[in-house]
């Protein structure tokens, strides 16, 4: 009896934690398709929309109400 209880403890403990990891690993993935592809930077005075990898670090944006902000990994 006392084996069956593990054995089926195991079996769901291991069950629940792959739910887990597929779930969050889906909800990370919908966060990043949120992410817009271009960002609107300020350069020489005028707004200049450029793909959001080519925004380099310390470059102001501009992001109006309303709009998702660019994010990169490597800033």
């Amino acid at each position: 009896m006392v084996v069956l209880f593990i054995t089926t403890y195991h079996l769901l403990s291991g069950y629940a934690s792959a739910l887990v990891r597929d779930r969050s690993a889906q909800a990370v993935r919908r966060l990043l398709e949120l992410q817009p592809d271009t960002a609107l930077v300020l350069r020489d005075g005028r707004e200049v929309e450029v793909p959001a990898g080519e925004v380099a670090l310390g470059e102001r944006m501009r992001v109006r109400p309303g709009d998702r902000i660019p994010w990169m990994a490597g800033w």
